[in-house]
């Protein structure tokens, strides 16, 4: 059973026009689940301008974080030179990874000249780098709002709608759906095929896909016991049972909607090789007009009523006996095949209240059989049809035992072997389904039983009641109509239909035949088989809710097509979710979140320094850590450098971001105000500047010890301005 394990998520090739705009995906909540979903190229416009705008902010924060550190190594009184530079970095340093690169140099360039300058700097050194480290994480966290929420998105829904089965179908309608539906059960063949096995070929890439889920859970119990009357199976152990468990409208079918909406569906099916000694004949036709007799052998599991359901008969199943299945009979040499494949036919019986409903049924199931009218019953049956087996089989559906001798086949060149074939005319396999339909959770359910027993006992449920439900689309009211519209999604595609549509080709099997010959199989093949359709079953459960909402394409469907009734029913339309990597959803807690705190940011540290500006007047202190800020500016420190060299002067608007200078006349770049920079000697214009410096200081009998430079950069009016109250 390991290729039963290993079903795993799947994308189907289909494609969805989506809905763009705002709206709720309710597996995230009402406020979490705020969803915004634009066309890629706009989704990747906004990714970017978040991306700039918390880069912005990370400016912004740092400048408001050095701030703050300036402020707090401020101080008139004197320090060395390493202090001031590092004001001069807070002062001016742009972002945290700049602010990282000049502080590590300052440290290094200082590491023998300063007292313990890695321990001075360190406090800066490490803000910077936890401000880098934040926004970093906030940089991935912007990038969350939109891969973290998923590729789900919904169905653009303009001609919402499902296909009618139930009504009087003409000959030209009853062809379009039949063909439509052979479409739909082929293409979720193909996904079971890629996806849900584990022999996938990979033509599609399974790991993403449209569906809210790549695949439906199932409950797979392989040893199960006979769901029949004791007797009636091959082995009462060693059977199969699926389970698909509870499965929710929103999570599993993407049916988006508030958890008091959510509608909960189960499928139950049990399936067993069945004993056919005791339910089977030979019987003989004779071909009047061709003269030739041919053998039958009939099954008796219950009759079968004509289309006019005015005549019955009284067998199940007729196949040709296995010597007029194969060109030769068993023993013949050699035996050469005919070519052919298996051939395959499952019937159905649907109960309500104990009795076949409405006559839906292919076949009256005998008492053995029927489970006591509390379960839909089927009956599949697979005939060998001419088709040999080149070792042999003891799975016992297939059961090719019975030895032929030698065989050739063109396929293989004409070569002989000894080969099998099956033991009789055809091998029966039955099946127990049962559904079950909940609201809101597993305390509000019907009950587990055939189709229509479960959809009767969970209408009162739903605020409806079963003559409502069996003979509508469309409820009274909201629960009764979302139930309505639900069901068609649960049981599309069961596995009878799959049996049917697809014929042999629903077989595992007929992967290993080549020419009318079986290679070899397991011994449970005919468990792969049965989850094979199951998958296939589930593969078409999928895509019924996006193929409803997106709507029959083509006006041929119009005549046989079902539209919402009402707004209910509108509204699931409306709010079927799938996947899709051509538009781009983005949560709208997490824009909200980075665009208010990260604007809350961007002002905060534009209004900082004029907020700390109007408290000057606390005291001089803090008069001075704003002289100190505005000073270490770039443009002031520049201003200061061209002062003490007696260039520009006058200068004014020494607190400002911009400092003027009244003079029209050209500066002389500051990088050559100091000589070479490889030697060690000052240049004339230097040295004439701090002597005539020095000379004036001398002068006025200034016995301060404080550089002249400094008193150069602030007039003595510029304290006693800053404390005044501004105009």
């Amino acid at each position: 059973m390991e290729a039963l394990a290993n079903w795993t998520t799947a994308s189907p090739p289909a494609a969805f026009v989506a809905q763009t705009g705002v709206w709720t995906n309710w597996s995230r909540g009402r406020i979490l689940g705020a969803t915004l979903s634009l066309s890629r190229q706009n989704g990747n416009l906004l990714i970017a301008f978040t991306a700039f705008f918390v880069g912005l902010v990370s400016s912004r924060f740092w400048r408001i974080v050095c701030f703050i550190l300036h402020r707090y190594y401020a101080s008139p009184a004197a320090n060395d030179v390493l202090h001031h530079q590092q004001q001069a970095i807070l002062r001016n340093s742009p972002s945290p990874d700049s602010g990282i690169w000049a502080l590590g140099q300052l440290s290094w360039a200082w590491r023998h000249s300063a007292k313990r300058s890695f321990i001075r700097v360190l406090p800066s050194f490490i803000c910077a780098v936890i401000s880098l480290t934040a926004f970093a994480v906030a940089s991935g966290f912007s990038s969350h709002v939109s891969t973290g929420i998923s590729d789900e998105v919904l169905v653009k829904s303009n001609d919402c709608g499902l296909l009618d089965p139930s009504g009087n179908l003409t000959i030209e309608t009853g062809n379009i759906f039949h063909a439509k539906v052979d479409e739909d059960i082929a293409a979720a063949a193909n996904y079971a095929q890629q996806c849900y096995m584990g022999n996938s070929s990979n033509v599609f890439d399974c790991a993403t896909g449209h569906f809210v889920l790549g695949r439906l859970p199932t409950i797979l119990d392989s040893d199960a016991d006979c769901p029949f009357t004791t007797g009636l199976c091959r082995n009462n152990t060693g059977n199969i049972r699926l389970d698909t468990g509870y499965l929710s409208s929103n999570d599993h079918f993407g049916l988006n909607s508030p958890a008091d909406q959510h509608i909960l569906f189960r499928r139950v099916m049990q399936c067993a090789p069945l004993n056919t000694i005791a339910f089977k004949k030979e019987a003989v036709f004779y071909n009047y007009s061709t003269g030739v007799i041919v053998n039958y052998t009939r099954y008796y599991y219950g009759p079968v009523p004509s289309p006019t359901k005015n005549i019955t008969t009284s067998f199940t199943f007729e196949a040709p006996s296995i010597d007029q299945q194969h060109y030769a009979p068993p023993g013949s040499y050699p035996y050469t095949s005919s070519g052919r494949t298996y051939r395959l036919v499952a019937l159905q019986a649907e109960y309500y209240n104990g009795s076949i409903y409405d006559n839906n049924a292919n076949f009256i199931p005998i008492d053995a059989l029927n489970a006591n009218g509390t379960a839909d019953i089927a009956i599949i049956f697979l005939s060998g049809n001419g088709v040999a087996f080149e070792e042999q089989t003891n799975d016992p559906w297939y059961r090719g035992t019975v030895p032929i001798g030698e065989y050739s086949s063109v396929t293989f060149g004409n070569s002989r072997k000894t080969g099998f074939l099956a033991e009789e005319s055809a091998s029966p396999l039955g099946c127990v389904t049962k559904f079950q339909f909940c609201s809101m959770d597993i305390m509000h359910c019907g009950l587990l039983a055939g189709y229509w027993d479960a959809i009767a006992s969970a209408s009162p449920i739903f605020n409806s009641t079963a003559e409502e439900q069996f003979t509508n689309y469309t409820g009274h009211d909201g629960p009764s109509s979302r139930f309505s519209w639900f069901q068609p999604m649960a049981v599309r595609s069961d596995p009878v239909t799959v049996v049917n549509t697809l014929g042999a080709q629903s077989l595992l099997s007929v992967r290993g035949m080549r020419g009318g010959f079986q290679s070899a199989i397991p011994d449970n093949q005919w468990q792969l088989d049965v989850a094979n359709w199951w998958a296939t079953s589930l593969a078409g459960m999928q895509s019924a809710g996006p193929t409803i909402a997106q709507g029959p394409q083509g006006d041929q469907y119009k005549p046989i097509t079902i539209y919402p009734g009402d707004k209910f029913q509108d509204d699931m339309c409306q709010n079927q979710k799938v996947r899709s990597t051509d538009y781009t959803s983005f949560s709208l807690f997490g824009l909200y979140f980075i665009f208010v705190t990260g604007l809350l940011i961007v002002i905060a540290s534009y209004i900082l320094e004029p907020l700390f500006a109007c408290l000057r007047h606390r005291g001089i202190n803090e008069t001075y850590k704003l002289l100190e800020w505005q000073t270490n500016e770039a443009l002031q420190l520049q201003r200061i450098a061209y002062q003490g060299l007696g260039e520009g002067e006058p200068w004014s608007r020494f607190i400002n971001t911009i400092p003027l200078s009244a003079t029209s006349r050209p500066l002389e770049p500051l990088a050559l105000q100091h000589g070479d920079p490889c030697s060690s000697t000052p240049s004339v214009s230097h040295q004439s500047t701090i002597s005539s410096g020095i000379s004036e200081q001398q002068k006025q009998g200034n016995e301060d010890n404080s550089p002249t430079i400094a008193a150069a950069a602030v007039p003595t009016s510029t304290i006693s301005y800053l404390s005044q109250e501004p105009p």
